[in-house]
């Protein structure tokens, strides 16, 4: 009877990813951070959904990324961002579309992101 749980609890498992509406979607986030017409980087994430993404680089240019996407209806995105360096910070959170680029500054900082399913 034991091995019959067991068996059950795996197959519920493996049922869970296969079911698409049950398992979470995962995302590619390629940002680009700029300081004013110098590119500092472009990062490329991937992401599930609803869980923060993070990247963080060390040094003169260095700076730290976070990015949270959600899906709260089919074909629009909830993207919340923040980009932290040593010469400022800049963050948003937007709705936008499906491989849509998103782009916000402040002062000479700047930050750019598209969001893709990922595998694409």
């Amino acid at each position: 009877m034991h091995r019959m749980y067991k068996q059950a609890l795996l197959l519920a498992a493996i049922g869970a990813f296969a079911i698409p509406g049950l398992a979470a979607e995962t995302y590619k986030v390629t940002a680009e951070i700029r300081h004013a017409d110098t590119v500092v980087d472009t990062p490329t994430l991937v992401v599930r959904d609803g869980v923060t993404g993070q990247v963080s680089i060390n040094g003169e240019s260095g700076y730290r990324l976070q990015v949270t996407v959600t899906s709260p209806e089919e074909g629009e995105l909830d993207v919340a961002a923040k980009v932290d360096t040593h010469k400022g910070s800049v963050s948003t959170s937007v709705t936008t579309g499906i491989g849509k680029a998103m782009a916000l500054s402040t002062g000479e900082l700047g930050l750019r992101i598209t969001v893709e399913p990922a595998g694409s």
